[in-house]
């Protein structure tokens, strides 16, 4: 994607000193698959060294990335595994039926349920 680097920067850390600099400049010393690495997981660490994106207002931190992404994962197995057997199910329902349930609402269905008992063993959602 052209431009993915521009008007980003990272905060590296090493032997206690911590630099900015710019993603553009990561990618030209580091290389494009570094740069891109720290984009996608806000955090990375090369040896000694420990590269953090900083984030833009409204930007998901590294912890967020990662409940994420696994919402999305999971949301993605459950509609591949019960998309015949509920057909009135969408991927897009599930997404948001997610973030109701993790928002704390309670399971309305047998989608809901699967949905419910996988987000909790995911640690993505307090247990009962």
């Amino acid at each position: 994607m052209k431009g993915e680097f521009t008007g980003r920067f990272v905060n590296m850390t090493h032997e206690g000193k911590t630099a900015r600099l710019s993603l553009a400049s990561v990618k030209t010393t580091w290389g494009a698959d570094i740069a891109r690495a720290i984009l996608y997981n806000k955090a990375i660490a090369i040896g000694s060294y420990r590269l953090e994106l900083e984030l833009l207002p409204d930007e998901l931190n590294t912890e967020d990335t990662r409940k994420e992404q696994a919402k999305v994962g999971l949301c993605r197995a459950l509609y591949a595994d019960l998309h015949e057997s509920y057909p009135s199910t969408t991927y897009v329902w599930l997404l948001a039926e997610a973030d109701r349930l993790i928002a704390g609402g309670t399971p309305s269905g047998g989608p809901s349920m699967f949905l419910n008992s996988y987000l909790e063993k995911a640690g993505l959602k307090e247990g009962g």
